[in-house]
């Protein structure tokens, strides 16, 4: 980058009108840069107001002076870059107030030249009001992940539910269907219709273990206006392409979603494209991708 240079007998007052500098947004600082140390020569009223020093007890102290001990290093490796490149910025550091508060600021420094003497001038920002907002999109966003696991984790248990309630009533029907094969194969009338009389009640509590109300029940707890939503975007939806939606909702596997609905992988695939055409999605679209947006 380079360097302004101006002439030996030119002071700075010339360079740096003080009415304009303290029209500006932040602290303002000139600082001469020698061999032996960093001092500064010139600061505007805002530099006076926020550290609350006098324009003389401000003259000739290193920046390191008006910074709390931490940020030492980061000073002095940013004035070692303007004597380097000519130019620091977005350095950031917390200033220390007469008062002892601290302060996150930001500051930039450029080098020039008058004569053979070397200065930097530049400005400090006060970054209090970005780092309160970078903390609450923190805190937003840890508090968004925390939902979004406590939606997921609700989700694997209603899918949970849904396959132990499924693979129960495969266990129904399997003991329901022995029964039945037993009478054919045996003889007496009690027997049979004792036998009858359990397979009739295998039947009634598969009927009765349909877990949908409950399922129906969590899901809203988790997706409160899913079914709103699906039934105003899509009010001709039957009640089973409700319900498979509810399933696609949760990511249910292509598996799951076949022995839950007791159908086919071609069966899944025709339901898929019936959703689809209902619900005019264009082709490039993803079926899951809607309905997980509703």
């Amino acid at each position: 980058m380079m360097q302004t240079y101006f002439e030996e007998d030119t002071k700075l007052e010339d360079i740096f009108n003080p009415t304009a500098m303290n029209c500006l947004p932040g602290t303002f600082y000139v600082y001469q840069v020698t061999e032996d140390d960093v001092l500064l020569k010139m600061c505007n009223l805002f530099h006076q107001e926020i550290f609350g020093y006098t324009y003389e007890e401000c003259l000739d102290k290193h920046p390191a002076f008006y910074l709390t001990s931490d940020y030492t290093k980061i000073i002095e490796h940013a004035i070692e870059t303007i004597k380097e490149t000519g130019v620091a910025k977005q350095v950031y550091a917390n200033i220390l107030t007469k008062a002892g508060k601290s302060i996150p600021f930001v500051f930039e420094g450029y080098k020039f030249q008058i004569g053979n003497d070397n200065y930097f001038a530049g400005m400090g920002l006060d970054i209090t009001d970005l780092i309160s907002v970078k903390e609450q999109l923190t805190l937003l966003g840890l508090e968004k992940e925390k939902i979004t696991n406590t939606v997921l984790k609700k989700e694997k248990e209603l899918l949970a539910l849904t396959l132990s309630e499924n693979q129960n009533n495969d266990i129904l029907k399997g003991v329901s269907t022995k029964l039945e094969k037993i009478v054919k194969h045996n003889e007496g009338q009690a027997l049979e219709t004792e036998i009858l009389q359990f397979s009739k009640t295998l039947s009634n509590q598969i009927k009765v273990k349909d877990n949908w109300n409950d399922f129906k029940e969590l899901f809203i707890n988790i997706h409160k206006d899913f079914f709103k939503n699906l039934k105003t975007l899509h009010p001709d939806l039957s009640p089973t392409e409700i319900r498979f939606c509810a399933y696609l909702k949760i990511n249910m596997s292509a598996v799951n979603l076949c022995n839950v609905m007791n159908i086919s992988k071609d069966g899944l695939k025709k339901k898929r494209y019936r959703l689809r055409h209902k619900l005019q999605l264009d082709r490039p679209e993803n079926l899951n991708t809607y309905i997980r947006n509703i």
